[in-house]
Order: C-alpha cells, then structure tokens, then sequence
C-alpha cells in the first residue's frame, strides 16, 4: 500500500480512513512530500493523529493550490458506513477549514450534526460560516439545510409570513402543508 499511497492512487487515499489510525498514520507521514498537494490532505485530517494534522493543516494553510483539493466530503458526513464512525474529533480537525468547503459539504454537515447531536459545535462552529454564505448571496444549497434541521424561531416565524401573504388561500394552504412538511 506504501507504493500506492506515494503515488497518490486515489483508492489508496481512500482506504486510508479504513484503517487503524496508527498505520495511516504511518503511511501519510512517510508518504508526505509525495501526496501533500493531493486529496490526501484531507485524509492527514481525517487520521486525526496529532502529525498528521499538523500536516494536512500546513498544507491547508500553505496556498490556494492544496486548499483547493479539501473535500470534507471524504469524511463521510452524509454517508452509511461512514458517518457512524465520525467524532467530535473530526469536527474539530475540520472546523478551521469550513470556509473550504463546498455547499454540498456543509449540507451534509448540517444533516450529520444534527442527527448526530452535534448541535453545540454546528451553533458555535458550522451555523456561523453558513449564514456568512447566505448573507453574502451564496449558500442556496445549505440555506434549506439549515431551515430543516437548525431553523430559529425567526426563520420560522419569516416563512409563517411569508406564506400568510399569499393571496391565494389555495395556495397558501399547498405552502404550509408543504413547509410543515420540510419541518
């Protein structure tokens, strides 16, 4: 697998996070000068061992090049086999990198922390960087995430208006079935 990884073989990065901690460890150090600008940063992260952070977060933080490889997708937030295997750990390595991540990404997030009741770290840490998007225009995607499954009083209240406004009561009745539906 030594090879494999050096080369930067895309199934060999990801296996990676199939196998204890201590020997992906050993290969991502090993291997590093080898597969620091690859997708295999984020498997550094994924390790979680304290070297290997501190080298995915370096490469992370070293030029637009790396950063543009980060896919928190490899975690696995919104995948069966993976996601039950995630910690608190993961989110912290990856919480410094959100600004990183794509829509779709911070979608599965949100789903993850909440149904893994990770609901204090996506308030303090994930629920920031999404309403930035959103406040600037972006974020489409995770702005129905964030209304399904960490909506606030206000958001809900807004949408409650906003379908009162309709004036065809038919139609309102169709937007309110639908949203307490999504809810």
């Amino acid at each position: 697998m030594d090879l494999a990884v050096r080369a930067g073989d895309q199934f060999a990065i990801a296996a990676l996070r199939d196998i204890p901690a201590a020997v992906a460890e050993r290969l991502i150090v090993s291997n590093w000068m080898a597969i620091y600008t690859s997708p295999a940063t984020v498997a550094a992260l994924y390790a979680g061992r304290s070297a290997t952070v501190a080298l995915g977060s370096e490469a992370l933080r070293s030029g637009p090049q790396t950063a543009n490889q980060f896919r928190a997708r490899y975690f696995g937030f919104f995948e069966h086999g993976y996601s039950e295997k995630l910690t608190s750990r993961h989110l912290d390595v990856v919480g410094p990198f959100l600004h990183l991540c794509r829509d779709y990404d911070l979608s599965d997030m949100i789903r993850f922390c909440r149904t893994a009741g990770h609901d204090e770290w996506a308030y303090k840490h994930l629920l920031p960087e999404c309403r930035r998007r959103l406040a600037n225009g972006n974020g489409g995607l995770i702005g129905g995430q964030i209304m399904r499954f960490f909506s606030s009083d206000e958001d809900l209240l807004s949408t409650l208006d906003r379908i009162a406004a309709v004036a065809d009561e038919e139609g309102a009745k169709w937007d309110l079935l639908h949203w307490a539906n999504e809810i």
